[in-house]
Formats: C-alpha cells, sequence, structure tokens
C-alpha cells in the first residue's frame, strides 16, 4: 500500500472551510490545505464540505470568512434578539444572514423571542402600539 493508492489518504478540509472543486480538472486545486476556502458570512460547514451552509432562519453570522473557526458549526450563527425576526431560512442569499442588521423588528402587535423566523401577535385583550422602532418593546419577556 502507498499514500497514493485510495481516497482515504485524502486529508479533509477542516471544518468552516470548503473546496467545490470535484476533481478530474486540474490536480493543482487539491494539493494544499490553503485550497480550502474559509466559509463567507452567513455560512459555516463541517470538515470535508464542497460547500458552505447557510445560517438558518432567526440567525445570522457576521464574521467576514477571515477565521473558519468561527464557521465551523450551526451553533456560530448567533440568533436574532429578542423583539426581532429573521423569516429567510437559508439556501438563497448569504447576505441576508451576514449581519444583526438582518434582523427586522416586529411590527406593531407582534413580539418574538431570541432566533424567531416571525413574530407573533399580541393575544386577547392585548396591544403593542409600537411602529418596531425599539426592539426591546416587542421581545417576548
Amino acid at each position: 500500500a502507498s499514500l497514493h493508492d485510495s481516497n482515504a489518504d485524502c486529508t479533509l478540509c477542516d471544518a468552516g472551510t470548503y473546496l467545490a472543486d470535484d476533481g478530474g480538472t486540474d490536480n493543482t486545486l487539491h494539493d494544499n490545505v490553503n485550497d480550502c476556502t474559509t466559509c463567507s458570512s452567513g455560512r459555516y460547514s463541517g470538515a470535508g464540505a464542497d460547500t458552505c451552509i447557510d445560517c438558518g432562519a432567526g440567525k445570522y453570522l457576521a464574521d467576514d470568512g477571515t477565521d473558519a473557526s468561527l464557521h465551523d458549526s450551526n451553533a456560530d450563527c448567533t440568533l436574532c434578539d429578542a423583539g426581532t425576526y429573521l423569516a429567510d431560512d437559508g439556501g438563497t442569499d448569504n447576505t441576508l444572514h451576514d449581519n444583526v442588521n438582518d434582523c427586522t423588528t416586529c411590527s406593531s402587535g407582534r413580539y418574538s423571542g431570541a432566533g424567531a423566523d416571525t413574530c407573533i401577535d399580541c393575544g386577547a385583550g392585548k396591544y403593542l402600539a409600537d411602529d418596531g422602532t425599539d426592539a426591546s418593546l416587542h421581545d417576548s419577556n
């Protein structure tokens, strides 16, 4: 057996990085750890990924891809604050999950907890008059 006789001899890209090229065209795209690219803001990956995954609804990841360890799991995605929401569930546009400003304050008559993908209407006999300018008035606490 030699070092180059099996795919098992190849090293996985680290979590928080990816290598999209599927091989077969240019071996120099697969010959160095630097061929693995750190996930961009709003995205994360596990080890050996060929693409990064968008943070889900109610979450964002602000790091701009400078540190792979900040993109190595879903836990790196930050929950939107209570009183705000982020409806996009990922997979469409990572720029919808790349900073806290992607979280929208609930509108009047609605509230949310942290990490919400939608706001909830106030219950019977209750109202919330704020027009959505102060998220702290819309938290579920």
